[in-house]
């Protein structure tokens, strides 16, 4: 664990002296200094260091820097577009600028290229105000502890709160989060789809899990294209058609009110 933990230190440290991007820098300062600590505890205490470096870790480089981040706005283009988004599906029915809207932009974080399960996560901000807890960043977070918490669950994982938090708070998921990972709950939904499939096969719980990784983002699609086939080898024609079916239905569900309101909308901003 030691080694680990300074391997992460290292990536943490090299991101805040490489990167020209503020958030990225405060992440890595934020990270080195946690894992630093972490990797000093589990070498002098043990086994008995290993719970205190998880929550230094955790605390250190997901919880702290994500914080102040959302204290301050400090985040990458893609959160505020969710917000943006959010704001436009509560007052005008749609998250997507329409194609006159477009044509005329100067920016790019005017296009949304995300599906509307996305906008979920900007609503709390629509809805309750600027505060901390209403940043979509803090909802990412929680998706994917309850989607990747659950898998491992249902997949018989041993101690899974303690899992899943290492997970969490590793480099790859806790800088994603912290920065404005939107590809962290879309994964953490996949991972439940799949240990749905594993143990005991439950094709339509699994495809509404799938289903809601594919209602988020259009690069979940692939995914579920190739667990159909997956799920066809192993468990049946039958049962694929059945998690396939369901996983569109939700995409079905979520996108199709938006798909009929502005369809220009929805492919030039998507695609």
């Amino acid at each position: 664990m030691t080694v680990a933990y300074a391997a992460c230190a290292v990536f943490a440290i090299t991101m805040a002296l490489v990167t020209t991007h503020q958030a990225h820098r405060l992440w890595g300062v934020f990270a080195g200094c946690s894992y630093l600590l972490a990797a000093m505890a589990v070498l002098v205490w043990k086994s008995r260091g290993v719970d205190l470096a998880l929550l230094i870790s955790l605390a250190g480089a997901l919880v702290a820097p994500m914080w102040l981040m959302a204290a301050n706005r400090l985040q990458q283009p893609e959160v505020q577009v969710i917000n943006q988004s959010a704001a436009m599906l509560i007052h005008r029915g749609t998250p997507y600028s329409g194609p006159a809207a477009l044509a005329t932009a100067h920016s790019p974080n005017v296009f949304d290229p995300y599906l509307p399960g996305m906008t979920a996560f900007g609503i709390p901000r629509v809805l309750l105000g600027f505060s901390s807890v209403t940043d979509p960043r803090i909802w990412f977070a929680v998706a994917f502890v309850l989607a990747f918490g659950a898998a491992l669950a249902v997949g018989g994982a041993q101690d899974v709160v303690r899992w899943t938090a290492l997970v969490t708070a590793s480099p790859v998921v806790a800088f994603s989060l912290t920065v404005g990972g939107t590809d962290v709950p879309v994964l953490g939904c996949q991972c439940l789809g799949l240990a749905l499939l594993w143990r005991r096969p439950q094709p339509v719980l699994a495809g509404l899990a799938l289903g809601a990784a594919a209602a988020m983002k259009a690069t979940a699609w692939p995914a579920l294209l190739i667990v159909a086939v997956m799920v066809a080898a192993s468990g049946g024609r039958r049962a694929a058609v059945s998690m396939t079916a369901t996983a569109l239905g939700v995409v079905a569900a979520v996108v199709g009110p938006v798909a009929v309101l502005g369809p220009r909308s929805l492919v030039q901003n998507t695609i």
